[in-house]
């Protein structure tokens, strides 16, 4: 994910790297037990919600809701 503080960009990473050039930062890759997160929506600024793939039980598609952190420069972490 990146940022921009004009919707016609540049869209940048919290180090400042350009998206459209390598940039970007990865808020969730799932793991050893669930793939693909995606298709995610916000409610308020505080809860993400997003689908998952259930690795134990045959990739069966779940939804996940969290609650999403800030860092103290406004970035998005878990």
């Amino acid at each position: 994910y990146g940022r921009a503080s004009d919707i016609r960009g540049p869209y940048l990473d919290k180090n400042g790297n350009d998206l459209l050039y390598s940039g970007g930062e990865i808020l969730d890759s799932g793991d050893a037990n669930w793939a693909g997160p995606g298709g995610q929506d916000f409610l308020n600024t505080d809860v993400i919600v997003r689908h998952m793939y259930d690795k134990n039980n045959n990739g069966t598609p779940m939804l996940f809701i969290s609650t999403l952190n800030w860092d103290s420069n406004g970035w998005p972490k878990y």
